[in-house]
């Protein structure tokens, strides 16, 4: 049975819950005091029995009968309603702001992991040379190849030519020496010319000393003469442009043997550059594949971290279910606040005032009974499936 002593005692917790509110403590100690005092306070009404007229008239009556008992009573009450209102307003205010900053830190992580991504095609794309799509893909590898093998072609055809160049040489060698050999049958016939040409002199000396016999011999001779001088003439004429020839020949040889010697020097020159410049290529190729992969891990490896972060920040889908369940047990406070309000109300009326006192052991059993939705204690995987 609930004595006036009893319910003085709930009203000192209510009291003890109440003057909280009036000191500068922070909102979970202040919830916490005034669940203590609510709780405390209906405690003993739930441990008492069931009221009767007769008994709520006795045991209350002094409560129903005391003026400032009510008031006091009321403005619990209504501290009470004020208090899980704000509470209630404030939780909600810390519900939207956390599912805001979580959506814009999940909008921010997505975007550094696409940016990450893109980095990461890109750096493929300039070590691969693949930016210009599948149909005009050229691998930088390939290209390396092709520039090898078209320079090691311009190289042989450069060999080639200096080869033909110094077969040319020894052509010209040859032409030098049958041009000399042609010199030398000048010289034969020049000097079969001038021996003509004193037989003929010798002739018509001899026509002279016969006298008229020796005259028809003696036009003989002078024609012959005549002959020898002109074949002379004639040598000398070819062995001047033989001269010439064998000037031309030796500047030509001496052309082309610059030539080829040049030529064959300059492409084994610039062979081995070629050869060195590509193998330089080759290792910058493999040195940017190299990066690139290592590039590639550390993409990976922030993807990781990144999608782990996001999933981090799905602790808001817990803090939505934790606060969702304080704002049920602060709705159940001030439900147990204001029947309590209407027990002391109706405490002559019997039949209202158990009903008043139904209710509150009513929102108490709710209460028990209701669990709590989170039971994880950290961000490690727990018994709650997040979203």
């Amino acid at each position: 049975m609930t004595t006036p002593g009893a319910v003085a005692a709930a009203l000192g917790l209510a009291a003890l819950a109440a003057a909280a509110w009036f000191i500068d403590a922070p909102l979970w100690r202040t919830l916490a005091v005034v669940a203590l005092g609510v709780i405390g306070a209906y405690w003993l009404l739930r441990k008492s029995p069931a009221p009767t007229a007769q008994t709520s008239a006795t045991a209350l009556g002094p409560v129903a009968d005391d003026p400032e008992a009510q008031a006091l009573v009321h403005t619990l009450n209504a501290e009470f309603g004020s208090l899980c209102q704000a509470s209630t307003e404030e939780l909600t205010r810390v519900s939207t702001l956390l599912a805001q900053a979580i959506e814009r830190l999940i909008k921010n992580f997505s975007g550094i992991n696409s940016h990450i991504q893109n980095q990461h095609e890109l750096t493929l794309c300039i070590t691969k040379g693949s930016c210009q799509g599948p149909q005009q893909e050229v691998n930088f590898h390939e290209f390396i190849q092709n520039t090898s093998d078209t320079l090691e072609s311009f190289v042989n055809n450069t060999l080639q030519t200096s080869k033909r160049a110094m077969g040319l040489v020894e052509t010209m060698d040859s032409i030098s020496g049958q041009v000399a050999y042609m010199q030398g049958i000048l010289g034969e016939i020049e000097g079969i010319a001038k021996q003509t040409n004193l037989l003929a002199l010798n002739a018509s000396i001899e026509a002279a000393r016969a006298g008229e016999a020796g005259r028809g011999f003696a036009v003989v001779a002078d024609e012959v003469r005549n002959l020898s001088l002109r074949t002379n003439q004639f040598s000398h004429d070819i062995r001047e442009r033989m001269v010439q020839v064998e000037g031309s020949l030796a500047e030509a040889h001496e052309a082309i043997s610059a030539v080829a010697s040049t030529d064959m020097n300059f492409a084994l020159q610039s062979k081995q550059t070629v050869q060195d410049t590509l193998h330089h290529v080759e290792q910058v190729n493999t040195s940017m594949s190299e990066a690139a992969g290592q590039i590639n891990q550390h993409a990976q490896e922030v993807e990781t971290l990144v999608n782990d972060a996001v999933t981090a920040l799905q602790f808001q889908d817990m803090t939505s279910q934790l606060i969702a369940h304080t704002l049920d047990r602060i709705r159940t406070i001030q439900e147990i606040a204001t029947s309590a309000d209407e027990a002391v109300k109706n405490v002559g009326n019997a039949e209202a005032f158990h009903n008043a006192r139904n209710r509150v052991h009513e929102a108490l059993e709710r209460n028990r009974a209701r669990l709590n939705p989170v039971s994880q204690e950290s961000l490690e995987s727990g018994g709650i499936e997040l979203f």
